[in-house]
């Protein structure tokens, strides 16, 4: 990268995503096409891809826990209804003893 993409880049990291993208459409690095506005681009993309890499990280990182607290309910649900089951059969073998 040479030192004005550098100087650039540098610019554009001193403010939040929102104010680089701001500036990058409003003219501020150039006018589309010049080599300062496609800088800016490039930059710009690499952040907003990174970002969504993130988020799409944390979205998976919040499924896997989705599902594994899914997989528990499943478990215990079923361990439930083995023990209300079991409670039937006890209880009526109870009703034939007493009889």
């Amino acid at each position: 990268m040479q030192k004005h993409q550098r100087e650039i880049v540098s610019r554009l990291e001193a403010n939040s995503l929102g104010e680089a993208r701001s500036k990058i459409f409003s003219g501020e690095y150039g006018d589309i096409g010049s080599p300062n506005y496609l800088t800016a681009i490039a930059w710009l993309n690499s952040k907003e891809s990174q970002a969504r890499e993130k988020q799409d990280a944390e979205v998976m990182d919040i499924s896997r826990k989705a599902l594994q607290a899914s997989s528990n309910a499943n478990r215990i649900a079923l361990a439930a209804i083995v023990i209300s089951l079991l409670t039937a059969i006890a209880i009526a073998g109870l009703q034939v003893y007493f009889k």
